[in-house]
């Protein structure tokens, strides 16, 4: 029997909380780091932020916010555009022509 390694899923952060702390950011500016302490929430809603943020690159190791962070709490940018790349680039697979966004189901995307 084939033993096939699974990929562990990313870390999940609701989009209220996502755009609610990016427009915190937006409004109060962006510190030197994003650390626990900088989050809003319970310890594990702090926990699951930090998670997400990593997993899309939006902080590095030791919790500097990486340029795309910057870009994306930047209110001269377009905060559409910004969050598309973002999307795009932790999930390639958006970008698959054969994969059909717009038609597809919650088990196709958890499956990609």
């Amino acid at each position: 029997m084939e033993n096939i390694a699974k990929k562990a899923p990313p870390p999940y952060v609701t989009y209220k909380s996502f755009s609610n702390f990016i427009n915190k950011l937006r409004e109060d500016g962006m510190p030197s780091h994003l650390t626990r302490s900088t989050l809003h929430g319970s310890n594990s809603g702090k926990a699951t932020m930090a998670a997400s943020l990593k997993a899309m690159g939006l902080i590095e190791n030791k919790d500097d916010p990486t340029d795309l962070m910057k870009k994306l709490v930047n209110t001269e940018c377009s905060y559409p555009a910004v969050l598309k790349e973002v999307l795009y680039s932790t999930y390639d697979f958006l970008t698959d022509p054969e994969f059909d966004l717009q038609n597809t189901t919650t088990d196709k995307m958890v499956e990609k």
